[in-house]
């Protein structure tokens, strides 16, 4: 799952959020491709997002937790890969 604020505005009382369902591909360790397979918004109000803080991690176990779905491990990315 990818998550972006679409904006993202800080101190909003809310922020929609785009996010991207998919598989990744990895070669020698590195992710070189995500490959969407669906897609959906979710808007968070400001409480729900009063721990998130700078680890994204947190973020998408916050949106996890909204979906009722559990995050089974996390890829960070570094740069725009793909």
């Amino acid at each position: 799952m990818t998550a972006i604020a679409r904006p993202y505005v800080a101190g909003a009382s809310q922020t929609n959020f785009a996010l991207e369902f998919g598989t990744i591909t990895e070669v020698d360790g590195v992710v070189t491709s995500f490959q969407t397979r669906t897609q959906s918004n979710l808007t968070l109000t400001s409480d729900e997002l009063s721990t998130w803080g700078t680890n994204d991690e947190v973020l998408l176990s916050i949106i996890a937790g909204k979906l009722n779905v559990v995050v089974e491990s996390y890829v960070n990315v570094t740069g725009n890969n793909f």
